[in-house]
């Protein structure tokens, strides 16, 4: 018999109502899922990032769910912190993945967001009962984007795209890396991308692409080398 995997939940979010919220739907959520293997566990709650950075310390959540209008830092550079372990000292448990849960979806933001090391982002504006399987998702591997931020994404994309070719010369002379395009999307990756806009989850990309999981897993992560 295949036994649970216990995955640890934090939630950072300023607002108490919206963080009681919050909790609330993974909760009902949980209670919903038929899939008695993956046990997503809250393991506490708080509003400042320099609380979350001592909890990350106590109880080490394997993913932690993160605004980004907090008081004392922004969600970003919280993550940042998180990902690299600034502010923490000496680290001796693992990195958690993070979900960032926020009102913000400007491009700025968003690329911001994953180029300090998120791994899923999402609007609050998301329906409740997919809450669940992002978090789900996140604390399994996979990269969750809600549709509207997927199409943020994707817009950058094609508008880098249309404006390298232009600027490629002068690009060359500045910054020979971006002109060797580090920074440009693969044709293939531009597929993924458009399937996670359309609302295709991994396993449907996969078979969409006669790809294996893992692959869509890495196509579909949008590092900052990929969007910034």
């Amino acid at each position: 018999m295949e036994l649970t995997k216990k995955y640890k939940v934090l939630i950072v979010e300023d607002h108490e109502f919206t963080r009681m919220g919050i909790g609330l739907v993974l909760k009902k959520e949980k209670a919903k899922s038929h899939n008695a293997n993956i046990n997503l566990e809250l393991v506490g709650e708080c509003g400042t990032a320099a609380q979350c950075l001592q909890l990350n310390r106590s109880v080490q959540p394997d993913i932690i769910i993160v605004d980004i209008g907090l008081p004392d830092m922004n969600g970003i550079q919280l993550t940042k912190a998180l990902k690299t372990g600034d502010c923490q000292g000496k680290r001796d448990y693992g990195i958690p993945k993070v979900l960032i849960l926020t009102s913000w979806n400007s491009q700025e933001v968003v690329l911001a967001a994953f180029e300090a090391g998120a791994d899923s982002y999402c609007r609050k504006t998301l329906d409740p009962s997919l809450l669940y399987p992002a978090v789900k998702a996140t604390a399994l591997g996979e990269n969750f984007i809600d549709l509207a931020i997927a199409s943020v994404v994707l817009s950058y994309c094609q508008s880098y795209q249309s404006t390298q070719g232009e600027s490629r010369a002068s690009s060359h002379q500045s910054d020979p890396k971006k002109a060797n395009g580090d920074y440009n999307l693969s044709p293939r990756e531009y597929e993924v991308l458009e399937l996670i806009v359309n609302g295709y989850n991994n396993s449907e990309i996969a078979q969409q692409l006669y790809l294996s999981v893992a692959s869509v897993k890495v196509y579909s992560a949008l590092r900052c080398n990929k969007v910034q």
